[in-house]
């Protein structure tokens, strides 16, 4: 396990609090173990775009969909606390929550900055799809910056198909950092797929639009700051820029039309 003290330099490179830096140690660790135990395991959402696109803003969970068979999650539960231990943290689990269309992993670790207390210890939560099957995937190369875990790869959804998923999400739920997150993706030149989209919404009985898209991205206006300000390397940029940019961008790059 790392010293807090190594842990707060990487913090202060990282633009992370203390606590978040805890935090991406654990999580690399379990993607770790992922690698190595999570066959058919597809990585995807905003942690993936914050370790593999350079996204500067900090995600606290793991979410997967399942590209292949049926995926052995509470073996990969078990490997995650072996790991930890192996490491020196001690980590336990507690029973995975099951639904129809999902499963959830809770693991609790005591991490560097665990001091005996309950409030110390640190929640990761595995996200596991079972809605649908990913449509592009790929092999990515990780490179953690904490020193006892080395290169690794990871099978991830493909970046358009990313961006797909997190406009499904600005659209059926309400959380300001899916918005963040397509205005990230969309400046940095991602393409919009809108068969893609519709495909993704299809799930939900939805359907894409540009304004059903601008209404349900503005519904999140007032959350915005305490959604996002902890979580933000840097300035956070102004709600109304973020829109006008995200908005811009979809009239001007619509993407192919929908086969």
């Amino acid at each position: 396990m790392i010293t807090r003290t190594e842990l707060g330099e990487i913090a202060r490179f990282k633009r992370l609090s203390l606590k978040n830096a805890e935090r991406d140690y654990l999580l690399d660790i379990c993607l770790h173990t992922v690698s190595r135990h999570g066959r058919g395991l597809v990585f995807k959402g905003g942690t993936a775009l914050y370790k593999l696109h350079s996204l500067n803003r900090f995600s606290e969970d793991l979410d997967f969909s399942v590209e292949r068979g049926k995926a052995d999650l509470w073996r990969l539960q078990d490997e995650i606390i072996r790991a930890g231990r192996l490491l020196g943290i001690a980590a336990r689990a507690s029973e995975p929550d099951e639904h129809q269309r999902a499963v959830n992993l809770q693991l609790f670790f005591s991490g560097p900055l665990y001091d005996g207390s309950k409030g110390s210890a640190t929640r990761v939560i595995l996200n596991v799809s079972l809605r649908e099957r990913p449509r592009h995937a790929e092999w990515r190369l990780y490179n953690p910056v904490f020193k006892e875990l080395g290169s690794f790869e990871l099978r991830v959804l493909r970046v358009d198909e990313l961006l797909a998923e997190k406009i499904r999400a600005v659209m059926t739920r309400n959380r300001p950092r899916d918005v963040y997150d397509v205005w990230f993706l969309l400046k940095n030149g991602v393409m919009l797929d809108r068969g893609l989209v519709e495909r993704k919404l299809r799930a939900y009985d939805g359907h894409f639009s540009i304004d059903g898209f601008s209404s349900a991205a503005k519904r999140k206006r007032g959350m915005w700051e305490p959604d996002l300000r902890d979580l933000v390397g840097g300035d956070l940029p102004a709600f109304d820029a973020v829109i006008r940019d995200t908005l811009d961008i979809l009239e001007r790059r619509p993407g192919p039309p929908v086969r």
